[in-house]
């Protein structure tokens, strides 16, 4: 008796999905992220080159791969580059002195129709390099 109801409900509740127009497989997520930065040296001679890197982290795939990352030294955008697989880098030349840098990722939000993606925008910490 059980799996004769429970048949039942099965078809009658495919004939319902059939008659609405299916099923919309609708998803929406605001995704937190963060961003890390290092650098090969943290104290070079003048005119030589330094290798800031770095990781995008987020939960989902769409907010790691070919997202915008602007780099600053000493709070002035500098530089602007995509992630590949979540990673990042840039190479710098910077003058006598030392020179902070950061990132930035802006945010990035995507999706069709019923899908809704955000990435919340995200800063790394300072990373100082001394030139001698």
């Amino acid at each position: 008796m059980r799996t004769i109801l429970r048949k039942q409900v099965i078809v009658l509740s495919a004939i319902g999905v059939l008659l609405s127009g299916g099923v919309a497989l609708a998803h929406v997520y605001s995704d937190q992220t963060s961003l890390s930065l290092t650098a090969n040296h943290t104290t070079i001679h003048l005119g030589q080159k330094v290798v800031l890197s770095g990781k995008l982290s987020a939960l989902h795939g769409f907010c790691r791969q070919g997202s915008v990352i602007h780099l600053y030294a000493n709070s002035t955008a500098v530089a602007t580059t995509l992630t590949v697989n979540s990673l990042y880098s840039f190479v710098r030349y910077p003058p006598r002195g030392n020179t902070v840098y950061y990132t930035r990722f802006p945010g990035k939000v995507g999706g069709t129709h019923t899908h809704a993606h955000a990435c919340l925008k995200s800063t790394s910490k300072n990373v100082t390099v001394h030139v001698i």
